[in-house]
């Protein structure tokens, strides 16, 4: 904020997350949401990555003049198109005849991973969960065991975190991909159509999503029929179903649907032409 006083240069503000101030008990919390909120306020743009959280996070702010650039939470680029597709198989000694329905990203309650494991004690057998996070996984860790025995011979751990450059191997040699967030965690966990980076991932591979409990994802795979949205971990099991009935097709609109409305570079040119226009106006103001 003081910076922002103190300079004529133009200066974006980038949002990763959004926190309201309803939200925040601590005192130190509390000071730096408002001076999030001036910084907002006095910013050439706002860059974020869809326009739900934009909407919520203006109204929050009190920011609704500021111009909005929308960039999603995504890789650059596509999927190389002769990856192998047997990574999680050949790590997990996995049968080649087995589907795999991966959850990638933090294994905790907040990812709903309890109820995860639950539904998929209830799959086909020949149907897999895995769980795979960004960090290393302790699968003596009494959490992990729970979920694993919760699974019914289901559940599987990826326990080896991968190099971010890897991601596509392990991603592509899944059959669906599966989104769960806690919405009792607010808003930053329920607007998340342009924010989950596990999304973008899944439908840059070409994997079909199924979507828990996630209004805001559940309206991306209505519209892209990438996907589908359920209410509750039980219903999973109708949801694989119907995506194997129609797979082909399935990854078809996921792969149409990251180049629409998830591919990074696409999105970033929004940011370039501000930037253009910016240097232009200031060059003229000289």
């Amino acid at each position: 904020d003081s910076f922002m006083q103190g300079t004529s240069v133009p200066v974006f503000f980038w949002s990763l997350e959004i926190t309201f101030l309803r939200d925040s008990l601590l005192p130190p919390v509390r000071w730096l949401k408002r001076k999030e909120r001036k910084a907002h306020q006095r910013a050439y743009a706002l860059i974020i990555q869809d326009q739900e959280r934009a909407d919520a996070l203006c109204k929050e702010n009190d920011a609704a003049s500021v111009p909005i650039v929308y960039v999603p939470n995504s890789p650059r680029g596509y999927m190389a198109p002769d990856l192998d597709r047997t990574y999680l198989y050949d790590k997990l000694n996995l049968p080649k005849e087995c589907r795999i329905v991966l959850h990638a990203g933090s294994v905790c309650d907040g990812m709903q991973s309890p109820q995860l494991a639950s539904a998929a004690a209830q799959w086909p057998p020949d149907t897999r969960l895995v769980f795979h996070s960004h960090s290393q996984l302790n699968p003596d860790g009494r959490y992990l065991q729970q979920l694993v025995a919760t699974g019914n011979g289901r559940v599987v751990l990826s326990t080896d975190p991968v190099d971010y450059d890897d991601l596509d191997r392990l991603i592509v040699s899944s059959t669906i991909g599966i989104v769960s967030y806690d919405n009792s965690l607010g808003p930053n966990f329920q607007l998340l159509a342009g924010a989950s980076g596990k999304l973008a991932h899944y439908l840059r591979c070409g994997i079909p999503v199924i979507c828990v409990d996630n209004q805001s994802i559940t309206r991306v795979l209505d519209r892209w029929q990438c996907g589908i949205g359920v209410s509750d971990a039980r219903d999973t099991t109708t949801a694989i179903q119907r995506i194997l009935a129609d797979y082909e097709g399935f990854q078809e609109r996921a792969r149409k649907c990251y180049e629409e409305a998830y591919e990074f570079d696409k999105h970033f040119e929004s940011v370039l032409s501000v930037l253009n226009r910016t240097q232009t106006n200031t060059a003229t103001n000289r």
